[in-house]
């Protein structure tokens, strides 16, 4: 990387972090790109060189807290031998990542809850975005094949089906976690009763 480069690259990590620190702070909805600019301390120009619109910044920011989750969750299963044990660490992991960052988990959610113009996004950023989704969704997959084959996961189970469902509604119960209107002993109970219709 030569020293343009370098400096693109500061300029750009240096928005992000403004945003960031905005988007936590004052809510999405409420931050402008002029904002932005302004806490970067750049010209607003600078910052339409880099990024086209705060959706864009709102997904690259969503993407790196994806990448940390994830790396989270895969050391935790891949330390796992059986299909059943991966899954319940997939669950034990998410609830440390909700913990240690309980507005990382709030700020996924928005998009949960509101949706994204996609059409609005860069496709590189986008592409990017997709990429951590993706190696969690094959992690959880390969979990449930794996106990289906090892006999800890009943093998009548529809994963497209379970799957998505049990990414959801843990995300679910751990934002009650994070809002105080849940606590640890009540999402274990959750975690376990769920996984206990899928254990064979």
């Amino acid at each position: 990387m030569n020293r343009k480069e370098k400096e693109m690259l500061a300029r750009r990590n240096a928005i992000i972090d403004a945003a960031e620190e905005l988007f936590f702070s004052k809510g999405f909805e409420r931050v402008t790109m002029e904002e932005i600019a302004k806490k970067a301390e750049f010209t607003r120009p600078t910052l339409y060189a880099y990024f086209n619109n705060k959706v864009e910044l709102y997904v690259v920011i969503f993407t790196k807290i994806s990448l940390l989750r994830w790396n989270m969750l895969n050391g935790a299963m891949a330390q796992k031998d059986t299909g059943y044990d991966k899954l319940y660490a997939f669950g034990d992991a998410y609830y440390e990542f909700a913990i240690q960052y309980p507005e990382y988990l709030k700020f996924m959610l928005y998009w949960d809850h509101y949706g994204l113009p996609v059409d609005k996004i860069d496709p590189e950023i986008m592409a990017a975005f997709t990429e951590p989704r993706d190696k969690a969704r094959i992690d959880l997959i390969n979990a449930f094949q794996l106990g289906m084959s090892d006999g800890t996961i009943r093998n009548d189970i529809e994963i497209d089906y379970v799957m998505p469902y049990f990414c959801i509604t843990t995300r679910a119960v751990l934002n009650e976690v994070v809002l105080g209107y849940a606590n640890k002993d009540y999402y274990y109970s959750f975690l376990r009763l769920f996984l206990r219709g899928l254990k064979k």
